[in-house]
C-alpha cells in the first residue's frame, strides 16, 4: 500500500516521503490538476448512467444494483496496486465513475419501483421514501467525512506539509481506496443476495 502513494525516494533519515499519490499524479492531478480528476469521474458517471438503462429494462433492478455496486470496487482495488502510467490511471478513473453512475441510476430506479409497488404512488406518502433516501445519503456523507478525518488523525497526517510520514500515507490510501472499495463490495453483494419474493420482486 505504501508504494501506491510515493513516487519520490525517502528523505534523510528514511522517515518522511513526499505525498504524491500515483493514481492521481499519473494524470497530472496536483494543485490545479485536481479538476481533471473531477472531469474524468463526472464523464464516467454520465456515461454509466446512460449505459445502464437497457440493462435495467432487461434484468431485475436488484441484480443490476448488486453487479454495478460490486464492480465499483474493482477500480479502487486495482488502484491500490499502483497506476504505472497515465493511460491506466485514466482508465481506472473512468471505470470508477462509470460504475458509480450506473449504480446511482439503479438505486433511484429501484427506490421508485419499490414505492410504486408498495401502494404509495397515489398517496402523499410517495415522498417519504425519497426523503429518507436523501437523509440517509447526507448521513453517509457526514459519516464518511468523519471517518476520513479519523483515519488521517490516526495516521499522523500533518496538514499544510509537503511531506508526510509513511503511516499518514497508509491512512490516506485506506481512506481513499480501501474503505470505499470494501463498502461498495459489501453493498453490491447484499443487493445480489437480497431475498426477493413475489411481493418484493426487485
Amino acid at each position: 500500500m505504501s508504494r501506491l502513494l510515493s513516487r519520490v525516494p525517502k528523505k534523510r533519515g528514511g522517515r518522511r516521503v513526499e505525498l504524491r499519490p500515483k493514481l492521481l499524479a499519473a494524470c497530472g492531478l496536483g494543485g490545479r490538476g485536481i479538476g481533471r480528476y473531477h472531469l474524468l469521474m463526472n464523464a464516467g458517471i454520465l456515461i454509466g448512467s446512460a449505459a445502464i438503462t437497457p440493462a435495467m429494462e432487461r434484468w431485475p433492478l436488484r441484480l443490476c444494483l448488486g453487479v454495478t455496486g460490486t464492480l465499483s470496487a474493482l477500480p479502487l482495488f486495482v488502484g491500490l496496486a499502483g497506476a504505472p502510467d497515465t493511460v491506466h490511471a485514466i482508465v481506472l478513473l473512468l471505470l470508477n465513475g462509470f460504475f458509480i453512475g450506473a449504480w446511482s441510476s439503479c438505486s433511484y430506479a429501484i427506490l421508485a419501483e419499490a414505492a410504486d409497488k408498495g401502494g404509495t404512488a397515489k398517496s402523499r406518502a410517495l415522498g417519504v421514501p425519497f426523503a429518507l433516501n436523501v437523509a440517509s445519503t447526507k448521513l453517509a456523507i457526514s459519516f464518511g467525512g468523519y471517518l476520513l478525518a479519523l483515519l488521517l488523525a490516526y495516521g499522523g497526517f500533518e496538514g499544510g506539509h509537503a511531506v508526510q510520514s509513511a503511516s499518514a500515507r497508509d491512512a490516506i490510501a485506506s481512506a481513499c481506496f480501501t474503505v470505499p472499495a470494501i463498502a461498495f463490495l459489501i453493498s453490491g453483494l447484499v443487493a445480489i443476495f437480497y431475498p426477493a419474493t413475489k411481493e418484493r420482486p426487485a
